[in-house]
């Protein structure tokens, strides 16, 4: 996804009053909702569509530090998320989980003089999550993509016994 013309000017200016928001969303189908985290220090409404109608849901505002993935021959690329563990309340979340549980995270970016607007936007697995008492690290890639086999069906007595 390309930046849209109006973020593109706006991380141009030299004198930006509006400033850039950095959602991160966490889903996975035991959570009753998404864990919602904004780069911020203060609470973000944002209207957004649940289950097919248009609900205002707020995001909990923590120091959010993202760190890029190398590009490195012959390794995946991982990026690593790092926020606060201030108030547990993400880490309660994950950790009522079962173990080797399937997350994906969202990871997208907006104006905030117009937060409805998603200009870049980035979904990818979490592979590993650690957790100190003043913070989470979770890393997220693809690690599943690449592991997957390369034929999604092969014939074989098993999967066709007719043929063997």
């Amino acid at each position: 996804m390309t930046l849209t013309p109006q973020m593109r000017a706006q991380l141009q200016r030299v004198n930006d009053r509006d400033g850039v928001l950095l959602f991160l969303a966490i889903t996975h189908r035991a959570f009753a909702a998404p864990v919602r985290v904004v780069r911020d220090t203060r609470k973000c409404p944002r209207q957004e569509l649940v289950d097919g109608v248009l609900q205002t849901v707020t995001y909990l505002p923590l120091p959010i530090e993202i760190t890029l993935p190398q590009d490195v021959p012959r390794e995946q690329a991982r990026v690593q998320i790092q926020m606060d563990n201030v108030g547990r309340d993400v880490l309660s979340e994950l950790e009522a989980l079962p173990a080797g549980a399937a997350l994906d995270v969202t990871v997208f970016i907006t104006s905030r003089a117009s937060p409805q607007t998603v200009d870049w936007d980035f979904t990818a697995a979490m592979t590993k999550a650690t957790a100190t008492y003043g913070s989470i690290a979770i890393t997220i890639g693809d690690d599943s993509l690449f592991r997957a086999p390369a034929v999604a069906l092969r014939y074989d007595a098993q999967t066709a016994p007719g043929l063997f």
